[in-house]
């Protein structure tokens, strides 16, 4: 666990923070790469995405706030100020709505945007997550595994041997990654017609399978019933399962409608 990756002149910088740059910094760039498929100017591309992941941030520190209240009521500049403290789906929430307004503004299709943007939001994500392993937050649950990491003394785990999950789902967000680039590049049929929410579709139900693993290896999960047992992120993923899945019907759908099967004549 490496909390603090460096210092500048006393100034500590924390690893979140750093992993967290460099996978918005790599987002970015690929966005750049693959603007042109999707039709989308440089400068268009330039204006937007940093205003989104300012929002996503914002979105993500609310949702954070919603899950700890009593962080921001104890100490609200503490809390605020604090790098780390990042739920995603609030990110993506409040992110759907500044992508609407771009679509709305440059009159581009929301879908096409959303569809856009999935993966370079998984690699965002990816680095985030080595992030929090370095910062020691959604740290595993024990462990007896060949691989199984042990935190410092002042870790709320130690001296157990725990599961490394945050490296478990970056692994898995990079592979999940890799198949919507190879399945974008080399035109699946399924995903032939583009910008219809197929990509940002897998893109749901994919990380949705993720994050519901991941919830059941992590030592720090926030129940909502204590009955179920279902971690709050959980429940979520499973609504952006569905939703995925709906996407996926209904843009299929819309491409046989567009795309009928002609009947074959026989020949005389």
């Amino acid at each position: 666990m490496h909390p603090i990756l460096f210092s500048i002149f006393g100034y500590p910088i924390p690893s979140f923070g750093v992993m967290v740059a460099l996978g918005f910094i790599l987002a970015i760039m690929l966005c750049l790469y693959r603007a042109p498929q999707y039709n989308l100017t440089t400068d268009s591309v330039i204006t937007w995405i940093p205003r989104l992941l300012l929002i996503g941030l914002l979105g993500a520190k609310i949702a954070f706030f919603l899950y700890f209240p009593s962080l921001l009521l104890n100490n609200p500049w503490q809390a605020i100020t604090y790098p780390g403290g990042l739920v995603l789906y609030g990110g993506i929430i409040l992110g759907i709505v500044g992508l609407y307004v771009w679509a709305k503004q440059e009159e581009i299709s929301f879908w096409k945007l959303t569809d856009f943007l999935s993966i370079p939001m998984l690699t965002g994500l990816a680095f985030g997550r080595i992030g929090c392993f370095l910062s020691g937050c959604c740290y595993g649950s024990p462990c007896n595994l060949p691989w199984a990491v042990q935190y410092p003394p002042e870790h709320l785990s130690h001296p157990q041997l725990v599961h490394p999950a945050p490296l478990y789902a970056s692994l898995l967000v990079f592979l999940l990654m890799g198949l919507l680039l190879i399945l974008e590049t080399k035109k699946w049929p399924p995903l032939a017609l583009k910008h219809k929410g197929k990509l940002s579709a897998l893109f749901l139900a994919g990380y949705g399978l993720i994050r519901i693993g991941m919830e059941a290896l992590r030592d720090d999960r926030i129940t909502i019933i204590e009955t179920i047992p279902l971690s709050a992120s959980q429940w979520v993923s499973v609504i952006a399962i569905l939703i995925g899945t709906w996407l996926f019907y209904r843009a299929s759908s819309s491409t046989q409608k567009e795309n009928p099967v002609q009947p074959t004549l026989p020949t005389v």
